[in-house]
């Protein structure tokens, strides 16, 4: 699991989502753009007891087999065999379903119907809800959370905590938060160009200014021209 750097704003989501989980909706959406932290969030939450998390799209064909096979051990691929298990069990089952976005209208009104289960409750993370949602039978389900976008002060939290980089400025801040849109992968990216760019210039003797190395970074990762 990719290394989780508490900030304040993603400290908020999860206990937003932990509190939706705890409420009588069945179907609790994570919803944010590509690069907002959605699968670390997801992969954080899933640490707790009787969660399973799904990083990779599931097929509709083989949907209930995979569940059961993540929740059991053991394959079926039945509707009714996996209901039975699951309020068998006697206990609380969380399914954290990563890039739902890619999922077919088939498969998600498969999940609506494992979400009438009382024992059984799905996290989703998308891009955007899809119109699907907007149904009444699925909007009585929902929960929606959205992920949010790095203060300039959770931004320069972020590069030292996970890259051990400091000085930046805020006139520097301001400038990666408009480069990147707040996308940590983009950001990860440009921090570790960074690194790489400031070693080099070190083992030469160099001391190129930080606004210099940063813009090297973006034209290294194609982000100026």
């Amino acid at each position: 699991m990719r290394p989780f750097v508490k900030l304040k704003s993603q400290t908020q989501i999860l206990n937003t989502l932990e509190s939706a989980l705890k409420s009588s909706s069945k179907l609790i959406l994570l919803v944010g753009k590509t690069g907002s932290a959605k699968t670390l969030l997801l992969e954080k939450l899933a640490q707790n007891e009787n969660f399973y998390l799904f990083k990779e799209p599931l097929r509709e064909e083989n949907f209930y087999q995979s569940l059961y096979q993540r929740a059991f051990k053991t394959n079926k691929s039945l509707l009714e065999d996996l209901e039975t298990k699951l309020l068998s069990s006697k206990r609380e089952f969380v399914f954290v379903l990563d890039e739902a976005s890619m999922y077919e209208k088939a498969l998600l009104e498969k999940v609506r119907i494992l979400s009438d289960l009382a024992c059984v409750r799905f996290v989703l993370a998308l891009h955007k809800k899809p119109d699907l949602f907007l149904q009444e039978h699925f909007k009585s389900r929902i929960y929606e959370v959205k992920t949010q976008g790095l203060s300039l002060e959770e931004l320069k939290i972020y590069a030292f905590e996970k890259y051990g980089l400091k000085g930046f400025q805020k006139a520097h801040l301001k400038w990666l938060s408009k480069l990147a849109f707040s996308n940590l992968r983009t950001l990860d990216k440009l921090f570790e160009s960074f690194i790489g760019l400031k070693n080099f210039y070190q083992k030469e003797s160099k001391s190129p200014t930080t606004k210099y190395l940063l813009e090297l970074c973006a034209i290294d990762q194609d982000l100026l021209k």
